[in-house]
């Protein structure tokens, strides 16, 4: 698959190709960039695209997708789906608001992802 993705520093946005296979329970989630190879295996697919991340973000590198937002996480019924919800602070999460979290999104800003956890709490405080 190809993504867009940003250099966190320049902003410059380009085009990477991503593999993500999936077999038996396995995921895994592998590029290469500047002649390195990231490569990144587990069970669920949104704690695979995460750590993937920060490999990514390691080379100064974010993808521009749901995944990627502050605000989007997923609840253990999604677990083993590549979907995770859009929250916002005082809502209760809802069906309609079920994203894929390797769609494109236009993110801007590049951000870690414990910073989604932390958001994540900051979400469940709020409701």
């Amino acid at each position: 698959m190809v993504f867009k993705v940003f250099d966190i520093e320049t902003e410059r946005e380009f085009e990477l190709n991503i593999s993500i296979l999936e077999k038996e329970d396995l995921i895994t989630i592998s590029t290469k960039l500047n002649k390195n190879d990231i490569k990144v295996s587990g069970e669920y697919h949104y704690e695979v695209l995460q750590n993937f991340r920060k490999e990514l973000i390691k080379q100064k590198v974010d993808l521009k997708c749901y995944g990627a937002l502050v605000n989007v996480s997923l609840s253990p019924m999604m677990m083993i789906t590549d979907k995770a919800y859009f929250l916002e602070l005082g809502k209760q999460a809802k069906f309609d608001a079920v994203v894929n979290i390797y769609d494109y999104f236009d993110v801007t800003e590049s951000i870690h992802p414990e910073q989604q956890n932390l958001f994540k709490q900051k979400w469940i405080e709020s409701l």
